[in-house]
């Protein structure tokens, strides 16, 4: 249905009881190159991180990044002292962890390897 806002309820209410420790949770993100004459390739990205048990604050992002707390953090956070969700992260922080970039970043060398074969 496309609702975040429904999505992050019902995930907030799904692990209302799942204490601080057993709420870890990744970001997958798979892309695929494929070329005309049938050779292939995957790479993965992963972001690791945790559930909040509220929505926090963040004008960044969509889908679950107001709840999500990835393990990597940015430099800022980390000398203040805080973890911050994706959603309050600036986009340069959050894409230099995201998933997608870490897939996209290994994909460039990848093909160029593919291409060399």
């Amino acid at each position: 249905h496309g609702d975040d806002e429904a999505n992050n309820d019902k995930l907030l209410e799904n692990m209302k009881d799942v204490p601080e420790g057993q709420r870890g949770a990744k970001f997958v993100s798979a892309v695929c190159f494929i070329l005309p004459d049938g050779r292939h390739l995957t790479c993965m990205g992963e972001c690791p991180g945790s559930i909040a048990f509220t929505r926090l604050c963040g004008d960044y992002g969509f889908g679950y990044d107001p709840l999500f707390v990835p393990d990597d953090q940015p430099t800022r956070a980390v000398e203040a002292g805080v973890r911050l969700t994706s959603a309050e992260m600036e986009p340069v922080e959050k894409n230099a962890i995201s998933h997608r970039g870490k897939a996209l970043r290994a994909l460039v060398p990848a093909v160029e390897a593919l291409l060399r074969q």
